[in-house]
């Protein structure tokens, strides 16, 4: 275990490397160091660990301060800020856990857009990576209330967040770049509990657990042949907007399907706005049909207004047809 702690500010020319198997523990100690704009400060192929014992520790003015290699980088405290090209931190492969500190005002040029449009301001996670959130941690896009399109989180292709606790503040853009196709993963078990997303979830990959009181889309797959976003667990206390798959989750808010919902429970608080498919699932809530159902079950308390088709189910409540069908074995 090698320990440095910096007692005054300073400024690098070159990178720092942290070899692999190699264990560094960082103490900021309330001072600044200083990229220069110098490309990844830190590259880690071993263990990084950042601490700030004193407070009000930085790192900034680089073209990305972290780059992950491979390694593992463990940030208890501090900040990182005023970086660019690839943000706060890239992760090309391995893991970055933020249990402190703060990202912001950081952001990604154009060559690292998602979508073509989206920017990573704080984090970007391809090639089999790992990004855990807990803690007091704070990621933010930037410090203005407004942060455009540029988001703070942004996951690749075969990758896998964990939001156990923190705040996200900027949105979370889940799936492949400009570059690449495929999606990552969002997985977590206490996103409810302890963590803060402000912002947008936009999902070309995986959402399989986790509660979420910000905006989702779930988008259907840009290029011929690639999957569609998928839902198969979670619990949405917002507004869900589905081109892709849901097959899984609890939906508390308004869900506007204009892909294919094949499971799920849709509590009484919300409403689905169906111009897709629906072919099971659990409603309890009123459903706004312009689309095809051809299953689920509508519980008593549930109002299925239909000017779509209707072939299956199984309808306890009340329906409505106004210019629609329904047939025969769905009566």
């Amino acid at each position: 275990l090698y320990y440095f702690p910096l007692d005054a500010d300073i400024t690098v020319s070159s990178n720092i490397t942290v070899p692999e198997n190699a264990d560094f523990v960082l103490d900021l100690n309330g001072h600044t160091l200083s990229g220069n704009h110098v490309w990844a400060i830190f590259k880690v192929y071993g263990k990084l660990t950042i601490i700030d014992t004193k407070g009000g520790g930085k790192l900034v003015d680089a073209q990305g301060a972290i780059k992950i290699d491979g390694g593992y980088v463990l940030m208890k405290g501090g900040s990182i800020e005023n970086c660019t090209v690839s943000g706060a931190v890239l992760v090309q492969s391995g893991t970055f856990k933020m249990t402190g500190g703060t990202l912001k005002n950081n952001e990604c040029y154009d060559g690292l857009s998602f979508e073509g449009r989206y920017y990573p301001g704080s984090i970007y996670c391809i090639s089999n990576g790992t990004v855990i959130i807990d803690g007091r941690a704070q990621v933010l896009c930037c410090d203005e209330d407004n942060c455009g399109h540029r988001g703070a989180v942004c996951m690749a292709d075969d990758t896998t967040l964990y939001i156990d606790g923190g705040a996200i503040k900027g949105g979370i853009y889940n799936g492949g770049t400009t570059h690449s196709v495929g999606g990552g993963t969002i997985t977590s078990t206490h996103s409810g509990e302890g963590a803060v997303i402000e912002g947008k979830i936009i999902n070309h990959g995986t959402i399989s657990g986790g509660t979420y009181s910000c905006q989702v889309e779930n988008k259907r797959g840009r290029e011929t042949g690639e999957p569609d976003g998928s839902i198969t667990g979670g619990t949405f206390r917002s507004t869900v907007t589905n081109t892709g798959s849901i097959s899984g989750g609890t939906f508390h808010s308004e869900v506007d399907n204009q892909g294919t919902i094949s499971d799920g429970t849709y509590s009484e608080t919300g409403v689905v706005q169906n111009t897709g498919t629906i072919s099971g699932g659990t409603f309890a809530s009123e459903v706004d049909n312009q689309g095809t159902i051809s299953g689920g079950t509508y519980s008593e308390t549930s109002v299925v207004k239909n000017t779509g088709a209707i072939s299956g189910g199984t309808f306890l409540g009340t329906v409505e047809t106004e210019n629609g069908t329904i047939e025969d074995s769905a009566k």
